[in-house]
């Protein structure tokens, strides 16, 4: 796809245009007002929804993108049986895991400001993201969650700082709510909670799930992890919005993200609708710099960060 910098059309200096080739934006004919020329099409929009521009731009990157990603995915082993790129192949992927290695992973053990022990995990919940405190909400009513949901919300609470004994206290006291008996409880789950901290196997701690890993594991029928603004329906998901508080005239924008495939950023909007916009002038919010949380945790930390300096300082809400 060609790509040019956006350019005042001649005729009228207040809209702007993008040309994108004809067969590449037949779909856009069908919900926008476009022009042909030349064998493109301009893209024209208003200055003050100019970001338009840029989500088609993005829309059809993406789509490129997926499809190369597909088609590479599905010659890869044809490529590092070759005795030329195998070994480019196997740099490139050992460069990535080093540089996966030194990015944050947005864990509050070691941060000792940070860390939560259990005795604050009740009154931490409203500060989670809504992937965390969605599975603590199932956990609390069914005092039961499936092994996909045990591990996600188990390693994002041992990034909060909860100890390993804190956990099997913490996990052992839902279940036994169920009716579980101590002795089926420590047969059938404790040996999962100390795996998580490298207590027994391989003695490896695991790290919490970043975004990307949540959003692609994908839950089955009756599994309950998963990303919430990726799985939930959008009716359920706008209610379960309103149940955390978020105002009402916020929740549409953040929908729209969420069904428009932004997972992310609609996780970043219902950060800020939550967090940040409390106590702002309408100027202030929108100079307020977007939010796109990487990973559970770094929304848990900031969250925190947030309400306890507005607790320390209550005139930071003016």
């Amino acid at each position: 796809m060609s790509l040019w910098r956006p350019s005042q059309n001649l005729t009228d200096p207040l809209f702007t245009h993008c040309p994108i080739k004809n067969w590449r934006a037949y779909v856009q004919i069908l919900r926008w007002s476009l022009e042909a020329r030349g064998g493109n099409v301009l893209v024209m929009a208003l200055p003050v929804t100019e970001s338009y521009v840029t989500d088609v731009v993005l829309g059809f990157f993406r789509t490129r993108l997926s499809h190369a990603l597909t088609t590479t995915s599905r010659i890869l082993h044809v490529a590092e049986a070759d005795q030329r790129l195998g070994p480019i192949l196997a740099l490139v992927r050992a460069r990535w895991a080093t540089a996966q290695s030194s990015r944050p992973n947005w864990s509050a053990e070691s941060e000792v400001g940070d860390a939560i022990s259990l005795k604050d995990l009740p009154s931490s919940i409203e500060t989670m993201p809504l992937c965390a405190r969605n599975m603590m909400n199932l956990l609390q009513e069914n005092h039961h969650l499936r092994h996909s949901a045990r591990l996600h919300l188990g390693l994002f609470l041992k990034g909060c700082g909860l100890t390993c004994d804190e956990s099997i206290m913490f996990w052992k006291q839902e279940f036994m709510k169920s009716g579980m008996t101590s002795e089926k409880w420590n047969k059938d789950y404790k040996y999962n909670i100390e795996h998580m901290y490298g207590k027994v196997g391989k003695k490896v701690a695991m790290n919490p799930y970043p975004c990307s890993k949540i959003i692609m594991s994908r839950p089955g029928v009756q599994d309950q992890h998963g990303c919430p603004y990726r799985e939930m329906e959008i009716e359920k998901l706008r209610k379960t919005l309103e149940k955390i508080s978020i105002p009402r005239t916020d929740i549409p924008s953040i929908v729209n993200q969420a069904k428009d495939g932004h997972w992310q950023a609609a996780c970043g909007m219902c950060f800020t609708s939550r967090f940040v916009d409390q106590g702002l002038s309408a100027v202030e919010k929108g100079n307020a710099t977007a939010f796109v949380p990487e990973h559970p945790n770094e929304y848990f930390i900031e969250a925190r960060r947030i309400m306890n300096q507005m607790t320390v300082t209550p005139s930071a809400r003016r």
